[in-house]
């Protein structure tokens, strides 16, 4: 995909303040210097408040190795971080003032997700053309499923609204993190089953990034 620069399977090395070694702008540089050929980099370091001069020159030189460049909403960090201020119009600032290849939508959300399989497409359908109009690259549409009460995620709901996403959209690839299939590497294999029979029903081949697959076990499964 990606005019043939992504084979798949593909799995993108995560650059991110957040639960990496080594500080964003060292990353990048490292995965440059191994030739790594694809990375996801978040854009919560790449706002301007955190002076980002480095990393953003950082990830011109890993374009110049020609590495693709997949930007995160941010969301995951803010979610996790003391500081807690991460805004859409934060996300916009990074959008015109950093390369990239493809990006994530802003996938945070204010209010309780439906609970209409449905409504929730038009949801994240909705959410993912309004930045798309912000930018000429392609913005990836993320899914994301009401939580339950008892804890978990309704992940009955993720093949239906993946393929609704996909008809309307068409996107060169739909985010799904891996946390929201299941309970245990078996419910999240069984769940990522029915998404793949959902899409085949398209007429064309229909690429999942799941998001968060850190574990080397987890990858091989995905990738098999």
């Amino acid at each position: 995909i990606a005019n043939g620069r992504l084979p798949l399977p593909s799995v993108f090395l995560s650059v991110s303040s957040f639960e990496t070694q080594l500080v964003p702008h060292g990353a990048v540089k490292a995965l440059a210097l191994a030739r790594a050929p694809t990375i996801l980099v978040s854009a919560w370091d790449l706002v301007k408040r955190r002076k980002p001069d480095a990393l953003i020159n950082a990830l011109y030189e890993y374009r110049d190795t020609g590495g693709f460049i997949l930007l995160d909403s941010g969301n995951y960090e803010a979610s996790r971080l003391t500081a807690k201020r991460w805004t859409r119009s934060d996300f916009e600032e990074v959008l015109g003032a950093v390369p990239f290849d493809w990006a994530f939508c802003f996938d945070k959300t204010k209010t309780r997700l439906p609970s209409r399989p449905s409504r929730l497409a038009e949801n994240i359908i909705e959410n993912t053309r309004r930045d798309q109009a912000l930018t000429d690259a392609s913005v990836l549409p993320v899914i994301h499923v009401p939580r339950l009460k008892s804890g978990g995620y309704k992940t009955e709901m993720i093949p239906t609204v993946t393929r609704l996403v996909a008809e309307a959209l068409n996107p060169p690839m739909i985010g799904i993190p891996e946390r929201e299939l299941g309970a245990g590497i078996s419910q999240r294999v069984a769940t990522m089953r029915e998404v793949r029979r959902e899409l085949n029903q398209l007429s064309v081949y229909q690429p999942i990034h799941l998001l968060g697959t850190g574990n080397p076990w987890t990858v091989g499964a995905w990738a098999s």
